[in-house]
């Protein structure tokens, strides 16, 4: 039976090790060394990541808040809703690498 490696999914933080991920991206592999880290600081996003218990970052995803306008809902949802936006999660740049189980 294969063993299942001791994985965590917690809040991006300077502990985690980015510098091995690689999705196959070089743009999302560069979005999360760089780009993540400075939108947590600005309070932009939350990236949650998935690592090992060496703290190598094996994938990730990012949290935003954002909005639907109501006169972009369907009709049949806007019929069960008032007429303000409606306030929603975005999941956006959602992304593993490969590594061995």
């Amino acid at each position: 039976m294969p063993s299942i490696p001791n994985l965590a999914i917690e809040l991006l933080n300077q502990r985690h090790d980015r510098s091995q991920f690689d999705c196959g991206n070089a743009s999302l592999n560069q979005d999360l060394k760089i780009q993540a880290t400075q939108d947590v600081r600005r309070y932009l996003c939350r990236t949650y990541v998935m690592s090992q218990a060496d703290r190598i970052v094996i994938g990730y995803y990012t949290l935003s808040a954002s909005l639907i306008e109501y006169a972009h809902l369907r009709k049949d949802a806007r019929k069960k809703l008032s007429r303000y936006p409606m306030p929603v999660a975005l999941i956006h740049r959602t992304h593993s690498s490969s590594f061995d189980s």
